[in-house]
């Protein structure tokens, strides 16, 4: 007699493909991107922390929250691109082509709003956005790699068999 609430049995299959699958390392070109947006957040904590420390004298009105916040959402898409979500590179993606989108209208619309943007900014603020943009751009230049997509690809089918 076969009893209604007794658990269902499974038969598990040891060779069964559906198995997860061990994790595997990411290819060069994501770690070299993961370091490249490490350094990114590096740098942009620095540059909000080393007004604070006394390093150099604020901007005339200084972004706190916004730097901040800025570093810690850097942070936690470097994190999660280096652990392979790919939901994490494609909001990196939309971000980083939006602010290049941004910067570039801005110029090209309306130069002297960019100029006095410019002028209003200290020197070091102004370093920092050209190093970031420019280590940003390389980042998304290796994270678009055959290998680097193969990979996200790869982690994206297995889904929580990975995780």
């Amino acid at each position: 007699m076969i009893n209604p609430y007794e658990p269902p049995r499974a038969d598990l299959d040891t060779d069964d493909p559906a198995q997860p699958t061990p994790r595997t390392a990411p290819p060069r070109s994501v770690t070299r991107a993961v370091t490249c947006l490490t350094a990114c957040t590096v740098l942009s904590a620095l540059v909000t922390i080393a007004p604070w420390m006394g390093l150099w004298r604020p901007a005339a009105s200084p972004r706190n929250a916004q730097n901040v916040l800025a570093v810690l959402f850097l942070g936690l898409i470097t994190w999660k691109i280096g652990t392979g979500k790919s939901w994490a590179w494609w909001l990196n993606a939309i971000v980083y082509a939006g602010c290049v989108a941004g910067m570039l209208v801005l110029a090209v619309l309306s130069p002297e709003v960019m100029s006095s943007v410019l002028h209003a900014s200290p020197s070091y603020e102004i370093a920092s956005g050209i190093i970031q943009y420019t280590v940003q751009g390389l980042a998304f230049a290796l994270l678009l790699s055959a290998d680097s997509r193969k990979w996200f690809c790869d982690r994206r089918a297995h889904g929580k068999a990975m995780d």
